[in-house]
Parts: C-alpha cells; sequence; structure tokens
C-alpha cells in the first residue's frame, strides 16, 4: 500500500534538487483511497466466491447427493417414529410437539380413555409398550403396574396418586387404567369456564408425569432398532455434509482470492489489484521500477490470509447466519468453528489496516512482507505534483540568481 514518505523521501524520483525532469513522479496514495481500493477487491473476492461456492464447488463437494440422502433418512426416521406412536401428525402432516401431547393425553384421561379393537387407545404411551416396543411388549396388566403405578391385581392396595382400575370394564385387571375418581374429579373443572387452583396444579402435575413417561419411552425408542441405525446414518450423512460446506467454503474464497490477490497483479507485474485499477492507484518499489515475482507471490500470499475471514460468509446463501456454528475441526476438547476462523481473519485485518493508517511509511502487512508502496497514477493529481514541484525549481532558481 501506499507509504506516507516525505518530500525529502521522493527527491531522487522528482524533486527540485534532484535535477532530473525525466524521473518519474512517484506520489503515495491517499490512505483514503487505498482502504476503498482494499474494501472494492474484498467486496469483488467474496461476490465470485459466493458464485463460485454455488455454481461449482458446492455440487463438486457431492452436497446434492448427500442432501438428498440426509432427506431420505430423515423421512425414514419420521416413519419409525409415527409407527412407534410416539409422535404424531395432523391430517396437514405438522407434527405435534410434545406439549400438545401432553394436553392429548391428559384430556383424554379426564374424559375417559378407551382402546379400539386394533389394540389403539387415545394414551400414546399405552400404545408404545403395548404395540410398538422392541425389547418386549408390555401387557395390558404390565402397563397398568409399571407405567401408572397400579398394583399387580384389582384387591391389592393402590398407592398411584393419579389412577385406578377402570371398574366398569369386564376384567379391570386386564383393561388401561384411568384417573382416580378424586384425580378426575379435581381435573375436571380445568377445562371447564372457570379454572380452580386445584384443577391446575393437579393438571401440571399431570404433565410431569407425563413428560418423565414420555422421557423414559423415547430414550428407550432411540437406542433401539431400526431407529437408531437411522440415526447413525444421519449423523454421517449430515457430518459430511458439514464436510463439504466447509470444503466448498475453503476452495471457493481460495479460488476467488487467488484470481483477484495473485493472477490479476502478475498481469504486467504491475502488482495492481482490480479495485488499485479502479481507484488509480499502482503498486512498485520506492525506486519506481516494478515489483519481482517473489514479491507479487508474498504481496498476494498475505492479502489472502489477512481476508480469509470472507470464508465464512460463502455458505449464508444456502444456510444463512447458521454457517458460523459450522465446525472447522476438534483439538482435544474444544471445537474451532467458523465463528473462530471470521473473528481471527478480522483481527488481522484490522491490524494490517490500522498499520496502513498510523505507521509513519503508511504499510500494511503484505506491503511490508513485499517490500512494496503504493502510488496514485491519478494523472490529474500527478500533474499537481509536477506543477508544485516546478515552482519549487523555480523558487529555486531564483535564490540562487539573487547568491
Amino acid at each position: 500500500m501506499a507509504s506516507g514518505m516525505s518530500d525529502d523521501a521522493l527527491l531522487p524520483s522528482g524533486s527540485p534538487s534532484a535535477g532530473e525532469d525525466d524521473k518519474p513522479i512517484l506520489l503515495p496514495g491517499k490512505t483514503s483511497t487505498r482502504i476503498l481500493a482494499e474494501l472494492a477487491d474484498i467486496f469483488l473476492t467474496l461476490i465470485l466466491g459466493i458464485v463460485l461456492y454455488s455454481v461449482a464447488f458446492l455440487p463438486a463437494f457431492g452436497y446434492d447427493a448427500l442432501n438428498q440422502e440426509m432427506l431420505t433418512t430423515s423421512k425414514a426416521m419420521l416413519q419409525e417414529e409415527t409407527a412407534s406412536y410416539l409422535v404424531s401428525q395432523n391430517t396437514n402432516g405438522v407434527t405435534y410437539s410434545e406439549d400438545d401431547l401432553q394436553y392429548f393425553w391428559i384430556k383424554n384421561y379426564a374424559q375417559g380413555n378407551s382402546v379400539d379393537q386394533q389394540g389403539v387407545s387415545s394414551d400414546f404411551l399405552f400404545d408404545y409398550y403395548t404395540l410398538y416396543r422392541k425389547s418386549g411388549l408390555y401387557s395390558t396388566r404390565e402397563y397398568n403396574e409399571k407405567i401408572l403405578g397400579l398394583p399387580s391385581s384389582v384387591s391389592g392396595t393402590n398407592t398411584s396418586l393419579y389412577f385406578a382400575f377402570d371398574t366398569s370394564a369386564s376384567d379391570p385387571q386386564n383393561s388401561l387404567g384411568v384417573l382416580s375418581a378424586e384425580a378426575k374429579a379435581t381435573l375436571l373443572p380445568y377445562y371447564g369456564s372457570e379454572q380452580t387452583a386445584e384443577s391446575v396444579a393437579l393438571y401440571q402435575k399431570l404433565k410431569a408425569f407425563f413428560s418423565s413417561a414420555y422421557s423414559a419411552a423415547r430414550n428407550e425408542f432411540v437406542s433401539s432398532e431400526p431407529f437408531y441405525s437411522l440415526l447413525l446414518s444421519y449423523a454421517a450423512v449430515f457430518h459430511a455434509r458439514v464436510n463439504a460446506f466447509v470444503g466448498a467454503s475453503f476452495v471457493s474464497y481460495l479460488v476467488s482470492a487467488v484470481i483477484f490477490f495473485l493472477l490479476i497483479p502478475f498481469i504486467g507485474l504491475k502488482g495492481m489489484t482490480v479495485g488499485k485499477k479502479i481507484l488509480k492507484l499502482e503498486v512498485k518499489n520506492p525506486d519506481g521500477s516494478r515489483l519481482r515475482v517473489w514479491q507479487l507471490l508474498s504481496r498476494g500470499a498475505v492479502e489472502i490470509l489477512e481476508y480469509s475471514f470472507s470464508i465464512a460468509f460463502m455458505g449464508v446463501l444456502n444456510l444463512g447466519f447458521d454457517t458460523f456454528s459450522l465446525p472447522l475441526f476438534s483439538w482435544g476438547n474444544w471445537q474451532v468453528t467458523m465463528t473462530a476462523l471470521f473473528i481471527a481473519g478480522v483481527l488481522v485485518s484490522l491490524a494490517s489496516m490500522l498499520f496502513l493508517i498510523f505507521r509513519k511509511n503508511h504499510q500494511s502487512f503484505h506491503d511490508f512482507a513485499s517490500m512494496s508502496f503504493v502510488y496514485t497514477s491519478d494523472y490529474a493529481l500527478i500533474d499537481v505534483e509536477r506543477h508544485r514541484l516546478e515552482k519549487l525549481r523555480e523558487q529555486s532558481d531564483e535564490r540562487n540568481l539573487e547568491e
């Protein structure tokens, strides 16, 4: 970038005392102009990177196939969940939340449960344990005892806080339990126009009971086959898709950055990026000569590292700002995410920008690494400087004549 060199530093290339009119005038670029040029380069790199990411490298990393595989596995998981009775959907395909299930479950118990000829009831847990459970189905009697907390026989002492045998059934011991008469009488006002404190309190206790029992059934279901295998498959595909996102982001940025910070500056060995060309800036050695190959390489490599925070933006179009939470790699118990890369890149870029603004010679990191400076190529500004130097020369000549 531009140096902040004084007039004395420019003497060899065009000052009055140089005495050589054919020397080029090297006028340092304004700091504000240079910052705009850098921002323009970052913006162009980001736009090209996003295009490459979406059009070329996501497909190249197999994103489409992985996404389809994940959708297929997800559908199979939902079908298995629905078959277990622990998940239910309405006619529009919307999945009920656990709160919905709790509401239905408690209301059905308050109004009286029933079991159809296929053994399906309005108690989701009963259906799971008696119709689906992979580690051995419960009988109705076992469900009453192990889940509802009823005694092993009708004649036994009932210690359940909420449930009782259905004495209206022909075989109460082998029929699904119901709310006890006391619990039912306490709960019914909850569904009326005037709720009582007792009915609300009982409803909350039944929710807690259901939530605990549901969680136990859910944990058992998740660890059973075939759902567990589907879950592992989904996790593997999800991990592969994350790797595809990250890999496509890195490669997209790298290709875009190489084009803007290495290939374009190599044209004519001028070292100019698109942003500098637009804002009439040029990169040269202090003597006005063009950069050498090693200088172009070192300059471009440092710029690519400085602006690596752009990698985090590549996947925003597909994942939104969830892209920032993508894991890059794990180190022991630590997981480094895209956010860490973004913050590190911003800090390095900011430090480089502060060097540009406040250092005496106004060199950024990539200027310092390549031992180069940024000058203006704006002929209007150069002509103004040339006229200033000519006026200084004339004044110097007049003083010499007077002496």
